[in-house]
């Protein structure tokens, strides 16, 4: 009985990072998305631009910024 509570605490652990990861995802994407847009671009080819980029967690919304720009030339 243990052995199964300890896989169910782990399978719910391994769940939970990837919730917040996704999370932080999101999160980053939206906001890169409104610099663009501040910085005069449409909606839409923020949006496109940002989605290209390949979000990690050890980014911040700057270094997704940074190569959003770069898909945009």
């Amino acid at each position: 009985m243990k052995l199964e509570d300890a896989l169910e605490n782990t399978a719910n652990a391994v769940q939970n990072t990837a919730d917040t990861s996704a999370g932080m995802a999101n999160e980053m994407t939206g906001e890169a998305v409104q610099a663009l847009v501040a910085l005069g671009y449409g909606n839409t080819e923020a949006l496109k631009a940002v989605r290209q980029v390949e979000i990690t967690e050890e980014m911040s919304v700057e270094d997704v910024l940074r190569q959003s720009l770069k898909y945009m030339l």
